[in-house]
């Protein structure tokens, strides 16, 4: 699959999954984006400092240079200074091997499983791929300790990868910890007969949130999902900004990237909302929870009532309101 191989077990005890294939695809293309991304933001950083020292502003000019510099090939010259993956649940670690083999200016990928025939065969999977055993380690352990091992002060995360089977929510308070400040967070969720509102006492202990079975169930999905992740991340003073946000097949993808501003994090609630669902029609509102002075806005009767039908509304939320890419 891809530059990475594996090697096949008669029972595959390891489990591979042949309908992710485009999941890994998207979020090679994806991490690829914010690699270079990240090393232009370096580098402009790095520029601000030299005209500071110099004591002249950073001009258009100067920003101008740096748009034209190729940065993939400065990624590709620059794996030293390079991202730092973590795929927290990694199996036959074939997602990191591609990761490493695929994406220029990798500096280290950790391939993490808590069973051990798993991380087995993500070392003989890595030694099968001649991958460079310095930039590509299989540890076993419990994601979520690995993660609160490294957050804060100890952060060494710019990418970090869940994908689990069935919910993320678990991992994502030790997930929106151990990135690195304007890290790229990576999640799918499987669990989409939770998140489509067939089981929404399921989907409320989980994420938080009640879904509404309506032609709009995959977008909701994903705004729930958001919700989760944008909720978790402001209790440590953090927000999250969406890169891009996928609904395919059976399960949520969504690319975030987290960052330490703690005005946005006390400005959570205007990025919130519920969903006003008519009971005898398609028509749905979105109904913000605050204004931009962060206070309760009024959900009067007239709201509560269909205005096509005049019949109730049910609510579902809260939801992400913010735009999803």
């Amino acid at each position: 699959e891809g530059l990475g191989s594996i090697i096949f077990s008669e029972n595959n005890e390891v489990f591979y999954n042949k309908v992710q294939v485009f999941n890994r695809d998207i979020s090679i293309h994806v991490i690829k984006y914010f690699a270079e991304l990240r090393m232009k933001e370096q580098e402009i950083e790095k520029m601000k400092k030299k005209r500071k020292s110099e004591k002249v502003p950073f001009s258009a000019e100067d920003m101008e240079t740096l748009n034209q510099c190729d940065w993939k090939k400065k990624c590709e010259e620059n794996s030293q200074n390079g991202i730092v993956i973590l795929d927290a649940l990694a199996a036959t670690a074939l997602r990191s091997i591609r990761y490493l083999k695929e994406i220029p200016g990798v500096k280290k990928v950790i391939a993490n499983d808590m069973d051990h025939s798993a991380v087995e065969a993500a070392v003989k999977n890595i030694e099968f791929n001649n991958c460079d055993k310095s930039k590509i380690e299989a540890v076993q352990g419990d994601a979520i300790d690995l993660m609160y091992m490294y957050r804060g002060k100890n952060a060494i995360f710019d990418v970090v990868d869940l994908d689990p089977y069935g919910t993320a929510s678990l991992f994502v308070d030790a997930a929106v910890q151990t990135i690195k400040n304007g890290g790229l967070l990576c999640v799918t969720c499987t669990d989409m007969q939770v998140l489509s509102g067939m089981k929404a006492d399921t989907c409320y202990q989980y994420y938080g949130s009640l879904p509404i079975r309506g032609k709009y169930v995959h977008e909701m999905s994903l705004r729930i999902l958001m919700n989760l992740l944008d909720t978790s991340a402001s209790k440590y003073k953090r927000s999250v900004k969406p890169v891009l946000c996928l609904s395919i097949d059976f399960y949520v993808r969504v690319f975030v990237r987290v960052f330490d501003v703690p005005k946005e994090a006390v400005n959570i609630c205007q990025r919130r909302g519920y969903v006003l669902q008519s009971t005898k029609c398609p028509s749905f509102f979105i109904h913000p929870l605050a204004n931009s002075k962060n206070k309760a806005i009024e959900l009067n009767g007239e709201i509560l009532k269909c205005p096509q039908t005049g019949s109730s509304m049910k609510i579902g939320g809260p939801i992400w309101t913010d735009p999803i890419y």
